[in-house]
């Protein structure tokens, strides 16, 4: 008996030291079931690189799909570095992303990659590291090194419809533009003006071949309006409110009664004043995509194109417009989208 047992102990060592060394350990608790392997590894030589780096700091952007996690999109934005400057690593790299939103919706991710390009100029193993390396290790020992998005900005890239009323009734248009590298919003603006607020009259001189001296003859309006367009530039005044500043060109278009000389085949019943609008305003929120907005604005005429119907030697010699604004003023409501 004690030697068929010797027997069987014998043949379980053997059979275990044949058997693979990988086990199998599975933990249970009442919640979850965890199961971990440790399985056989292999260790490597240490691997040492020297790098040809680059003395210039260099940049790239990349966008890409918003639906892609945000760890994949800085690892593809730093793929697309290595490909543009030709480098296999990055010394010093930053990061810098810009979201850009629409009704608060992310419709585009652009990552900014800066560092320093670099090469491997040798690879080769060691038997042991580096006394340097060894104690820059020791040095950082608890010290660990987070990748971060070191800044991220909102842009919200919206259009924005205008109706205001004042001594006009307007309607404007903005959308966001480029201009040398500031962001800021372009404007088309439509206005109109009511019976109150119309100008008066149009005071001519005219001069013609027929008569020695120049006199004046005037015209009831009968229509006004103006178009402009040009930038409208916003400056944030907290966080529900913005001051504007507006530049651009306006056209006054104007109708009046015929204007003509006694007894002449020639008269004059429409104008085009072509110049410059300067203005301010501010907008502040009231819900969501509502905002009351209140605007000033000054239209400086610089040329003029007088309509003329039939024919003869006949001048204007001076134009005015009688009863304007020397500034237009209107508050109103403004809706982005």
């Amino acid at each position: 008996m004690k030697f068929q047992l010797a027997f069987a102990l014998t043949a379980v060592v053997l059979l275990a030291s044949c058997s693979n060394s990988e086990m199998l350990i599975r933990k249970t608790n009442a919640h979850d079931a965890i199961t971990e392997v440790n399985a056989t590894g292999m260790v490597m030589r240490p691997i040492v690189a020297d790098l040809d780096i680059d003395a210039d700091r260099k940049s790239n952007l990349y966008s890409g799909d918003v639906k892609l996690p945000m760890a994949d999109l800085k690892q593809n934005a730093i793929a697309a570095f290595k490909v543009e400057h030709g480098c296999e690593y990055i010394v010093d790299a930053t990061f810098e992303t810009t979201r850009k939103l629409k009704r608060k919706v992310v419709q585009e991710i652009i990552i900014t990659v800066s560092g320093f390009p670099a090469q491997y100029t040798n690879l080769y193993q060691v038997d042991s590291l580096p006394k340097s390396i060894g104690q820059y290790a020791r040095l950082m020992k608890n010290e660990q090194r987070v990748h971060y998005l070191n800044e991220i900005t909102v842009k919200e890239d919206v259009v924005g419809l205008e109706f205001s009323a004042g001594n006009y009734r307007g309607l404007q248009v903005d959308f966001p533009v480029t201009l040398g590298g500031l962001e800021t919003r372009a404007f088309v603006a439509i206005e109109g003006y009511g019976d109150e607020s119309m100008p008066d009259n149009i005071a001519v001189s005219i001069n013609s071949s027929t008569n020695a001296d120049v006199y004046t003859e005037s015209g009831f309006i009968e229509e006004a309006s103006s178009f402009a367009f040009g930038v409208m530039h916003q400056i944030p005044a907290s966080k529900k409110a913005n001051f504007r500043l507006v530049g651009g060109l306006n056209i006054d278009s104007y109708s009046f009664s015929d204007i003509s000389e006694p007894n002449g085949s020639v008269s004059f019943d429409s104008a085009a004043l072509i110049g410059l609008r300067l203005g301010g305003g501010m907008d502040f929120k009231i819900f969501r995509s509502l905002y009351g907005v209140g605007k000033l604005h000054k239209n400086v005429s610089l040329l003029r194109f007088v309509g003329k119907d039939g024919n003869g030697d006949i001048d204007i010699a001076d134009f005015e417009v009688e009863g304007t604004n020397n500034w237009n003023f209107g508050v109103g409501l403004r809706f982005v989208f």
